[in-house]
């Protein structure tokens, strides 16, 4: 088996040449306890495994009660074996803000507060404007799979033997 580099990652799943592991759905999302969420906002748990655009696994959405960007994706990154949170609908360059915490975004990288069952502290801002403060609990489900290809090879060969039988006999 072939061991890829880690930037082979594209989703929630690890593939190699013969090898496939990954999280493959969530289950018992739930905000632990919302600190704070901006009235025009909802927060969406989802218990059915759902896809972010990048491919990865999303356990949560937060949008806009009116349908006004910018909404939030809460998705496992399987592998920094974290949780992020991307802004959506914005320009590229925003997007960039909030992943580093600059121009007053934040809330990329939620803080892990206990690994067992997954808890993490999301706290979401934008310029000027809480838009959520809580904490999320989630657990995993991982997935592994192998594929093993037998292959028996066979040589025969064909052995001709020619026996000669000379007689020679000599009479007295």
């Amino acid at each position: 088996m072939k061991r890829r580099n880690k930037s082979h990652w594209k989703s929630a799943k690890f593939k190699g040449d013969n090898f496939e592991q990954g999280a493959d759905g969530a289950y018992n999302v739930s905000a632990q306890e919302v600190c704070y969420c901006d009235a025009s906002y909802i927060l969406e748990l989802y218990q059915e495994p759902r896809t972010a655009p990048n491919g990865r696994l999303v356990i949560a959405e937060l949008r806009s009660k009116e349908g006004t960007p910018p909404s939030f994706l809460f998705r496992w990154d399987e592998k920094d074996n974290q949780l992020d949170v991307d802004i959506e609908d914005v320009p590229d360059t925003v997007k960039k803000c909030f992943k580093h915490g600059t121009e007053g975004y934040a809330g990329h990288r939620p803080r892990r507060v206990q690994s067992d069952g997954r808890i993490f502290e999301i706290n979401i801002r934008i310029p000027e404007k809480q838009i959520f403060h809580g904490y999320v609990k989630f657990n995993i489900n991982h997935m592994a799979e192998a594929t093993v290809s037998i292959g028996i090879k066979s040589i025969g060969s064909k052995v001709v033997s020619k026996i000669k039988s000379v007689a020679k006999r000599k009479r007295v």
